[in-house]
């Protein structure tokens, strides 16, 4: 079984930057952008495993209202509720840094 919850310590891509959609974070809000050229922000959360103990991950939008219509509820799947191909990512970003904070 594949260990998602801990990524290997590599360096953090820069912002603006397109990476591509395999090794994106779990559980960290990121930019996206689908095959169909959608983009918004998402987090890719790890569900559990499948009947072959193989780690299930799915993508979420990080706000509501932002996915294309094909995902289902906000989440995308290969196939959504109504028996439709999802429009998957394919490449993902760093938000940018945050403002700093003056006093």
């Amino acid at each position: 079984m594949t260990d998602l919850t801990t990524a290997p310590e590599t360096a953090a891509p820069a912002f603006g930057t397109w990476q591509p959609i395999e090794p994106a974070p779990v559980n960290t809000r990121v930019h996206i952008r689908t095959l169909d050229g959608a983009e918004f922000d998402a987090v890719r959360d790890f569900d559990g495993e499948d009947e072959g103990g193989n780690a299930v991950v799915a993508w979420r939008e990080a706000d509501e209202g932002t996915a294309p219509e094909c995902w289902s509820d906000g989440v995308c799947w290969a196939v959504n509720e109504d028996e439709m191909r999802s429009d998957p990512p394919v490449s993902w970003m760093p938000l940018p840094p945050a403002p700093e904070m003056k006093p």
